[in-house]
């Protein structure tokens, strides 16, 4: 469970910010099917097929949570389609937790290493390539992006 609740964070810590739930979700869910196999059940969002895409609910508790928490700041501003768009970055606690985790290998560094590839990898794509991806590795009888 702790995994669950940490793997999101140490996302953003990777990245230094997030920009966009759509993005956030995404990210998430290629962590989720590259995660290691002893990782793969602790790391189950629920992930259902949306209109953008993998989305869970669940993730979307465990973010607005880590908010209410004051480990996420969360920035909302309005584009000029007047659509909302939300950036998410740590806040002082939530990056003292982060560099606690790491440094007390909380969660299993294979997973780490998979957070950082993921980020790298996909975390600047534009959304529609990124929305694409995951849909495309959406799915029981699709693997991973990565080979752990």
């Amino acid at each position: 469970m702790l995994e669950k609740i940490l793997t999101p964070l140490v996302l953003v810590y990777t990245m230094g910010e997030i920009n966009g739930k759509t993005r956030f979700q995404k990210l998430m869910f290629l962590i989720q099917i590259n995660a290691p196999r002893k990782s793969l059940s602790k790391l189950d969002y629920g992930f259902m097929l949306h209109y953008y895409g993998p989305f869970s609910t669940e993730l979307s508790s465990i973010i607005d949570n880590m908010v209410h928490r004051n480990y996420l700041q969360e920035d909302v501003e309005a584009t000029s389609s007047e659509y909302l768009r939300y950036t998410y970055r740590l806040t002082s606690e939530g990056r003292a937790i982060v560099e606690e985790v790491i440094q007390k290998e909380v969660i299993p560094f294979s997973l780490i290493k998979i957070i950082r590839k993921i980020a790298a990898n996909y975390g600047n794509l534009p959304l529609e390539l990124l929305v694409r991806k995951a849909y495309e590795q959406f799915g029981p009888e699709k693997g991973s992006l990565l080979t752990p």
